[in-house]
């Protein structure tokens, strides 16, 4: 249900795009998107480290990275289903004992709004 990837935020501050696709391969990740204002490197968990430690090398400036739980499917939730799914994932977040949640379903922008 759930696939673990290493997930790795780059600045888009003067970055070449060819430049860091390099970057990327020759430090063993696997591809990147363009996101709002970062680059979002992917990789293989157990790579994550080499490719960062990579991308540092070569001058790109890193904001975050972390191993992520991404699902490889999504199930679309609306009503008072998403309205459940919400305020359960509001729960497990303010727990204490609770570190990260992750979850697979998808619900339009409009219902998150109206129920936060």
């Amino acid at each position: 249900m759930f696939k673990r990837k290493g997930l790795i935020t780059i600045e888009k501050i003067s970055v070449d795009e060819e430049s860091l696709l390099g970057s990327i391969l020759t430090g063993g990740g696997d591809d990147f998107s363009d996101e709002d204002d970062v680059y979002v490197v992917e990789s293989a968990p157990d790579q994550m480290i080499t490719v960062r430690e990579q991308l540092e090398a070569d001058g790109f400036s890193v904001k975050s990275s972390e191993i992520m739980q991404t699902p490889q499917s999504s199930v679309s939730v609306e009503g008072e289903t998403a309205k459940r799914v919400i305020q359960l994932l509001e729960v497990l977040d303010d727990h204490d004992d609770v570190q990260k949640v992750s979850a697979n379903f998808d619900v339009d922008d409009a219902e998150i709004e109206e129920v936060s």
